[in-house]
C-alpha cells in the first residue's frame, strides 16, 4: 500500500522530467502556442525630464505609446554550454621560470661601490652645509 502511495505521488514528478529532457539529457523547451491570453498591451511615455516610465495605462495628458508584448514569444530556449577543461593552476601561471634572473636596479657585485659612493655625497653635503652656515 505504501508503495502504491509513494508511485502515485512519485509518478507526475517523474513523468514531468522525462518528458522535459531531450535524448541527450538536455532539457528541452516544448512549443508554446500565442494565443490572444498571451499577448499585452503596454504604454510607455516620457515625462519632462526625459524619464521613461512604462505601465498598463497611460496617464491623462501625456502622449503614450503603445508597445505590444506577446509574453510566449518571449520564452528563451535553453543554451547548452560545453564542457570546459579543466583550468590549469593559477598558481603554477604566475611563478616566474626558474632561469628567468629576479630584476634587480644594481649588480650584487656593485653595491658596496653603491655604498661608497652614497656615503661620498652624504660627505660632499655636510661639507657644503658647514660651507652655508659660515656664510650666515
Amino acid at each position: 500500500m505504501v508503495l502504491l502511495l509513494g508511485g502515485a505521488l512519485m509518478g507526475p514528478y517523474l513523468m514531468s522530467r522525462y518528458l522535459n529532457m531531450g535524448s541527450d539529457g538536455t532539457p528541452v523547451m516544448r512549443d508554446v502556442i500565442s494565443t490572444e491570453q498571451t499577448r499585452q498591451t503596454f504604454y510607455k511615455w516620457q515625462d519632462d525630464n526625459g524619464q521613461w516610465h512604462f505601465g498598463d495605462e497611460p496617464p491623462e495628458g501625456v502622449q503614450a505609446k503603445a508597445v505590444s508584448v506577446d509574453t510566449a514569444a518571449n520564452i528563451l530556449q535553453p543554451v547548452v554550454v560545453a564542457k570546459k577543461e579543466p583550468e590549469k593552476d593559477k598558481e603554477e601561471e604566475l611563478k616566474p621560470e626558474k632561469t628567468m634572473p629576479l630584476p634587480m636596479t644594481v649588480d650584487p657585485e656593485g653595491v658596496k661601490d653603491m655604498m661608497d659612493k652614497a656615503k661620498d655625497v652624504q660627505n660632499l653635503m655636510n661639507e657644503r652645509n658647514e660651507q652655508l652656515q659660515q656664510i650666515q
